[in-house]
């Protein structure tokens, strides 16, 4: 009989570690079924009944009955901004700068109509009116102007009839391929033009195709005291507790017979405009205020993912929300009423 005497001995291979960690005691969790497994049970299906819905409430009615008034937040704005008071300020301007089409004619132009010398076009208003169309304070609102000048992500004159403001294509193109790696943002900047202006470039239009963002209407940034982090945690919840194009509800959650949006630390990480220690931040200030429920030690949402550890359930709390809305209904109005644009 022939032998290998130069084969290597083998190898023991140990045991896998469990996945559970070792700080957390399954006897804590409610059951061992994370939230992903329910998400994959009840995607094809008709969800069991669920207590307090949002998308069933009075206070989605309520909200509903406002008029639309909200400011849209592009996800790759909120990516470069790093800071969702500076995403606020950097996405109304660059509203400002998208089409308009004037009564009687076919053509769409700028919504910025004013021209320098040099034939770039601003935006003017006063710091009182820009903050009333941001819902920003005045010390909030020149910090953030003041790091999207420093990132050359836009160009600011102070005069005495108020502030000139406008955003830079080449800066806005950078920070854009940079995020999403489009081509024609790439195909742009290798033209290497420094001085071209924002409303006529490939990248606003490859921008605004762009549709993946949250937005946030007035009366939700006004019940969240004008706080933009909770006020874009608290519209990202209720998207997600709303109802698709089906009428089907976008939360699939459901524990204590209740509708349940999970985000773990590794979701936490991609969520654009702010870091996980922030976002949990958010959460708990909304929950302390009572607009929102969050559940933080019994469920986790990925088994294998996330190890098993405990992650971050939330859902929003509709009868606060509805009283909210209707004890601050007219400081609601008035805010809408204030951001009205102005003509150039």
């Amino acid at each position: 009989m022939l032998t290998n005497t130069s084969a290597r001995p083998m190898r023991i291979i140990a045991p896998r570690k469990p996945l559970v960690g070792p700080l957390i005691d399954l006897g804590d969790i409610e059951d061992r079924t994370d939230s992903r497994t329910l998400l994959r049970r009840v995607k094809h299906v008709a969800l069991p009944e669920a207590v307090d819905s949002w998308h069933s409430s009075i206070a989605a009615r309520v909200l509903a009955d406002f008029p639309p008034s909200a400011i849209w937040i592009p996800n790759w704005v909120a990516c470069i901004a790093k800071h969702p008071t500076r995403a606020v300020l950097l996405s109304w301007l660059l509203s400002c700068f998208s089409d308009a089409k004037p009564k009687g004619k076919r053509k769409r132009v700028c919504r910025a109509q004013a021209l320098d010398e040099h034939n770039h076009r601003w935006w003017c208003a006063s710091r009182g009116r820009i903050c009333a169309e941001t819902l920003l304070e005045i010390a909030s609102f020149d910090r953030a102007r003041k790091y999207l000048v420093n990132r050359k992500l836009i160009d600011c004159r102070s005069t005495p009839r108020g502030l000139y403001l406008r955003p830079l294509a080449y800066g806005l193109s950078n920070a854009y391929y940079s995020v999403t790696g489009d081509s024609e943002a790439k195909e742009e900047l290798n033209q290497g033009d420094v001085g071209r202006e924002w409303f006529p470039s490939q990248t606003r239009r490859a921008a605004e195709k762009n549709a993946k963002g949250t937005r946030v209407p007035t009366a939700i940034s006004v019940i969240c005291d004008r706080a933009t982090g909770p006020a874009m945690l608290l519209a990202h919840v209720l998207y997600w507790h709303g109802l698709n194009s089906d009428g089907r509800c976008r939360a699939r959650i459901v524990r204590d017979e209740r509708l349940w949006v999970a985000r773990s630390q590794r979701q936490l990480m991609r969520n654009p405009g702010g870091d996980p220690a922030s976002l949990a931040g958010y959460a708990r200030k909304l929950a302390v205020s009572g607009l929102i429920e969050i559940e933080t030690k019994r469920w986790s949402y990925d088994t294998v993912r996330d190890r098993g550890k405990p992650t971050l359930h939330i859902r929003p709390r509709p009868e606060n929300i509805a009283k909210a809305l209707l004890s601050r209904r007219q400081e609601i109005v008035r805010a809408i009423a204030q951001q009205k644009p102005v003509s150039q």
